[in-house]
């Protein structure tokens, strides 16, 4: 293959053709010669050539319309005008002919040269830029190709995303219906034991009216579970009540008493009287606080001890926090705790209804917590050391809220 700095002399005199390749010769340019404009051009469709050194004056077709065919054939190679006929027409044309340059004989040797190295530079550095331009090309053509592929990737898992969320909504609307329909049994049930309870018998009267309460809240969480996925400000708005932290944190302690006895616990509550009172869905509070201490009294060893304690910080917001001396929580669980349906225990040992040490539910507690806390405009958050204990905050803010209904 012809060395690609190739020049080809076209001069129909051969001691010009003879002269001018002598001179870029000894300056390392290979040459060749042709003296019509057809030889020229037939040179060009068969070598590997760089510059044209283009006579106007030939013998069988005119300069101007080699340089014509030239760049027709090849528009990379440059063209240098050499003729003794100039004039400042022909010189106008050459240069509109895309002509890389203009000489008039005689040129000395240096000159010529000098030229001819300025007109390959510029070749070079237009193939390259081509070289770059195609390779630009490619890598976009290519990475728009990924992109596609990848979109209709993640259209797809959007798809699937979609129908796994539908059948989550689904799955969790069968189970409330199937929840509901036997708590109903047992709540008829208790409300006739309730009734015909000897009056004499207060612990009976007692057990039932507790059994009673434990059927309305798991018909109530029933009921939020199955909406649980459409709670926002628009769905499920906030129906305030003023209410004391006091009677919060007594509350939410009765309802878990029963577990704390049974399991040897100890529950201490610490809430100031002369806290301000707050404005707050109670339902919604009560079962933030329900299922951090249900969670509390599961991860706590039997005869352990959990506190349940509310305070005023300086950010004008009620802090709860109710601390465990319990197993813990990894590390690695942490930014996922809050979740939904998120839970690190194998599923043989999940029991929502029990309180038996280690048993979780099916992950939905904590993802209530964070989002009724949320609808307040507080915050949730967690410390916890393994195998030493827990504790879980969220905060109240001391003002009314906008996302609320008048309760009925």
């Amino acid at each position: 293959m012809r060395d690609p700095d190739t020049v080809l002399v076209v001069d129909d005199a051969a001691i010009v053709r003879r002269v001018v390749c002598r001179a870029l010769e000894v300056d390392r340019y290979p040459s060749l010669s042709a003296a019509t404009g057809e030889e020229a051009i037939a040179a060009i469709e068969r070598e590997e050539i760089g510059v044209v050194l283009l006579d106007l004056q030939l013998p069988d077709l005119h300069g101007s319309e080699v340089l014509r065919r030239v760049k027709a054939i090849r528009p990379d190679i440059e063209v240098i005008i050499l003729t003794g006929h100039a004039s400042v027409s022909t010189a106008v044309q050459a240069v509109e002919s895309d002509a890389f340059a203009y000489l008039r004989k005689p040129a000395v040797p240096a000159q010529i040269v000098a030229i001819v190295q300025r007109a390959l530079e510029k070749r070079r550095l237009a193939l390259e830029n081509m070289r770059l331009t195609e390779e630009l090309r490619n890598a976009n053509e290519e990475l728009e190709a990924k992109v596609a592929e990848r979109t209709a990737e993640l259209a797809e898992a959007y798809d699937d995303l979609k129908k796994l969320d539908r059948m989550k909504d689904a799955f969790i609307d069968v189970s409330s219906h199937e929840l509901r329909t036997p708590l109903s049994v047992i709540e008829t049930v208790l409300t006739i034991v309730e009734s015909r309870a000897d009056a004499g018998d207060r612990s009976l009267a007692q057990a039932t009216r507790l059994a009673g309460r434990a059927t309305e809240r798991l018909k109530a969480l029933a009921t939020r579970i199955s909406g649980f996925s459409r709670i926002d400000a628009d769905e499920d708005r906030l129906v305030l009540t003023q209410t004391t932290p006091l009677d919060l944190a007594e509350s939410a302690a009765g309802d878990v008493a029963a577990f704390i006895e049974s399991r040897g616990q100890t529950l201490r509550i610490e809430a100031p009287k002369d806290l301000p009172s707050v404005h707050v869905d109670s339902g919604k509070i009560r079962d933030v606080l329900l299922n951090l201490l249900m969670n509390a009294i599961r991860f706590t060893p039997d005869g352990g001890e959990i506190d349940l304690s509310v305070r005023r910080s300086r950010m004008e917001s009620l802090v709860f926090r109710v601390t465990d001396t319990g197993i813990g929580i990894a590390d690695e669980d942490r930014a996922h705790i809050f979740d939904e349906f998120f839970t690190s225990l194998e599923t043989l040992r999940h029991s929502s209804g029990d309180s038996e040490f280690g048993t979780r539910g099916i992950g939905l507690g904590l993802a209530i917590v964070k989002k009724f806390v949320e609808m307040h405009g507080g915050e949730v958050g967690l410390e916890s050391r393994r195998l030493k204990g827990s504790s879980f905050w969220f905060t109240l803010p001391l003002r009314k809220h906008e996302n609320h209904v008048p309760p009925s």
